[in-house]
């Protein structure tokens, strides 16, 4: 059997290659590194539980200086949900282009994943547009896990948006707005961590969330890191059973005008 034997270990070595190549396209997709804005810091961290995953995020400037930031998460692993991800990103990125409206991007975005033909799958998703200037934060959620708001202060604000995931049943997307003070945080994740075990099988849970979270957020990187520590702290260090994902936003304030001259 040595012939077949031959060609079993050549079709493995091709589809291990067709899989880093498709993992490495999935990595291009979600943004490399997040450009700088005077007066906004910003963390990511993205770990999938699977060769491929299934979570997306991504920062998007708004025509007239805003941002828009999107959490999303893809049901199931792999090529397939790999390849949904990828072309939710693909819309989502013309629609903020063109300052389409939260609600209305969610919309054709149901519609997308509706229409698709074969297996059907949908995305829970938050998008989230913020603006520097004066520290608005215009929310809409589609069946994702609650946005966190870290005051400057310590305090921890949940705000838990009903919505229905995109492609699944319709419905309308829960909205809401905010405003961040100088030195205020927006977080956001995915339900990998809040769902992560312990050996125990014990969720990490909502409440840990907002436990460890608790507290002024003087860096972005290390409001992220207290989070990303206390689940590994909870999970004694295993590997991720479900992708994990955070965004953090640190508002600094509005960008400071230099005076004209003369």
């Amino acid at each position: 059997h040595l012939e077949e034997r031959v060609a079993t270990a050549a079709q493995k070595e091709a589809l291990d290659k067709e899989l880093a190549l498709a993992r490495q396209v999935q990595q291009d997709l979600l943004p490399a590194e997040v450009e700088r804005r005077e007066g906004v810091e910003i963390a990511t961290y993205f770990e999938p539980s699977a060769a491929i995953g299934g979570d997306y995020y991504d920062v998007l400037p708004r025509p007239g200086g805003g941002l828009v930031l999107v959490v999303a998460d893809v049901a199931g692993h792999g090529l397939a949900a790999g390849l949904r991800m990828a072309m939710v990103k693909s819309a989502l990125a013309l629609l903020v282009e063109d300052d389409v409206e939260p609600e209305r991007i969610f919309a054709r975005l149901h519609r997308l994943l509706k229409n698709r033909p074969g297996e059907r799958s949908f995305v829970t998703a938050t998008l989230a547009r913020f603006d520097p200037a004066d520290g608005r934060l215009e929310l809409t959620n589609a069946g994702h896990p609650p946005t966190y708001l870290v005051r400057a202060s310590g305090a921890v604000e949940e705000v838990e948006l009903p919505g229905t995931p995109l492609g699944s049943l319709p419905g309308r997307p829960g909205s809401a707005t905010a405003t961040l003070a100088p030195g205020d945080a927006a977080l956001w994740l995915s339900d990998g961590l809040i769902e992560a075990r312990s050996a125990a099988g014990e969720l990490f849970g909502y409440d840990r969330v907002r436990r460890c979270l608790a507290g002024p957020p003087l860096t972005d990187y290390g409001l992220r890191d207290r989070l990303l520590a206390a689940v590994r702290a909870h999970t004694g260090g295993a590997p991720a059973e479900d992708d994990r994902t955070v965004v953090v936003l640190l508002y600094r304030g509005a960008a400071s005008s230099s005076p004209s001259s003369e």
